[in-house]
């Protein structure tokens, strides 16, 4: 096993029905869990004890969560590390002065985290719905990362750069006055992550 495997273990995967409407579960084990995009996901049944927000259906043996599994994903791998109200091991700074994140994650399990499981191409569009997501369930030390790390990156482009590409908004979209106070509307620790204090 390398070390990668040993920081992120196989706790999450998606998983499909079988021919006859089963799930080649180990249901000892794991828990089926649906998201909000329709795809399934065992998750062990020792950390999803942990996340209280993913709960039962009518659906004999499968439990719902009203996001999309990456979000899923990331959650549940940050609350068997962490729990619900842990902090990072790496000290999250406010108002973060650095430009590159990387400057502000010492510990190797919040850089490997972060810049294999959250920063990635693949996950980066679920970057804000991570974000909502901690913030609704209250899972305060996830939201600090998320926001610091946001606050890097925002200090580090022009605001229109990171608006276009953490909000996924096509490149030929100019960013006016107007759309930036519709995103403070929507997420008001925007603003208050990009303002210098």
């Amino acid at each position: 096993m390398d070390k990668s495997e040993e920081k992120f273990p196989s706790d999450t995967r998606i998983v499909l029905k079988g021919p006859n409407g089963d799930f080649k579960v180990d249901k000892t084990k794991f828990m089926i869990v649906q998201c909000s995009d329709g795809k399934y996901v065992e998750v062990l049944i020792d950390h999803a004890n942990k996340c209280p927000f993913i709960t039962p259906t009518n659906e004999d043996a499968i439990f719902s969560f009203k996001y999309p599994a990456p979000v899923l994903e990331l959650i549940v791998r940050w609350t068997s590390k962490y729990g619900l109200e842990g902090t990072a091991s790496s000290k999250m700074i406010r108002p973060c002065i650095y430009r590159d994140f990387y400057s502000v994650l010492t510990d190797d399990w919040d850089y490997d985290f972060f810049n294999r499981r959250l920063w990635t191409s693949m996950n980066l569009k679920y970057f804000i719905i991570t974000m909502n997501a901690a913030e609704e369930f209250n899972i305060r030390g996830l939201l600090d990362l998320l926001e610091v790390a946001l606050s890097c990156k925002i200090r580090g482009e022009d605001e229109s750069t990171i608006i276009k590409g953490v909000m996924r908004i096509e490149e030929d979209v100019e960013i006016t006055d107007e759309l930036l106070n519709k995103v403070y509307n929507t997420y008001p620790w925007f603003e208050a992550q990009i303002t210098p204090s």
